[in-house]
């Protein structure tokens, strides 16, 4: 060891205080930088590695079967405006009711990155209307699709119970490219006569919804044709048969729902409904951003009926 005139030796009581206390000093700050960086480590990475959240906006939309008696609010005159309102919105997924083959072929021509699956309820394939699915196929992957009726023989065209139309519901199965989730979508458009027949397809939905994988995120989509006290909806939601049910994203909101309530106009742009029967439901694992009844008005006029209703979603199961 050198010593205190550069001479080898030992050093002396006062030279090691001396030299201690220098290097204490130093080292103090350094190693209280260490522990208190240790410390903090394990929450600084938990904000590190939050994965990235992709939101999904899914619509439910009755567009209003093509009924040209409806005069100017006939399919001719507002086609375009239903197109528009879906460019601006830009949705994800889009549960369409009430669509005619002829009005998908329409919409397909206005929005070229969406495709659409589903089939005519009268016949299983064009004939009749569509709940038909609509998707962003810049985003999805159509995985698989399937139809069932709303009826005692649900696996072929037929009408149910005291149901004075056929009614369907689609389920499409879709690979979300951006976040690698998946998720199941089923649409629906519940009779609007018969009060068993929309007790029993609710019953029938949600059985359908209690047969997918827990790893794939559940989206319910439609027009129900009755009201948050009806007994369909109560069912839907508070479940059945020892099953859960289904959040309603209306309600579950992180953020106050937007615009009216209700979502039937009857093409009248100054009505304001109280009573909604489009909805949009959740499986577990959804946080619903947001809600909004869209009540747009294009050239002062509805684009249809019903207002479409929107909702952005974050799956995180």
């Amino acid at each position: 060891m050198v010593g205190k005139n550069g001479e080898n030796g030992p050093i002396g009581a006062n030279e090691v205080s001396h030299y201690g206390s220098v290097n204490l000093s130093g080292w103090m700050p350094g190693i209280f930088s260490v522990m208190m960086f240790c410390f903090l480590l394990p929450a600084l990475s938990h904000f590190c590695v939050k994965p990235v959240q992709y939101p999904l906006k899914v619509m439910s939309y009755n567009i209003r079967y093509n009924e040209p008696s409806d005069g100017i609010d006939s399919w001719e005159h507002r086609k375009d405006f239903v197109a528009m309102l879906i460019m601006e919105e830009q949705p994800d997924i889009i549960g369409l009711q009430e669509v005619l083959i002829g009005q998908l072929e329409d919409l397909a021509d206005r929005l070229p990155y969406y495709a659409w699956t589903g089939v005519g309820r009268d016949d299983g394939e064009r004939a009749g209307e569509f709940t038909a699915i609509m998707f962003d196929t810049k985003r999805l992957k159509l995985i698989s699709d399937s139809t069932v009726w709303c009826s005692e023989t649900p696996e072929r065209p037929s009408r149910g119970w005291d149901a004075v139309s056929n009614r369907t519901i689609t389920r499409a199965h879709f690979y979300d490219m951006m976040s690698g989730k998946e998720y199941v979508i089923f649409n629906t458009h519940f009779d609007h006569v018969g009060d068993t027949a929309r007790k029993r397809s609710a019953i029938l939905l949600l059985d359908l919804t209690h047969q997918v994988d827990g790893r794939k995120g559940v989206i319910v989509s439609g027009d129900f044709n009755c009201g948050p006290d009806s007994a369909p909806i109560r069912l839907l939601v508070t479940g059945t048969r020892g099953a859960g049910g289904l959040n309603d994203a209306r309600s579950s909101s992180d953020n106050p729902p937007e615009g009216p309530k209700g979502t039937y106009n009857g093409f009248n742009p100054e009505v304001r409904p109280e009573v909604p029967v489009d909805y949009i439901f959740t499986g577990p694992g959804f946080e619903v951003i947001s809600f909004r009844t869209v009540d747009r008005l294009f050239d002062g006029r509805c684009p249809s009926d019903h207002f479409p209703v929107i909702t952005t979603l974050i799956y995180d199961p």
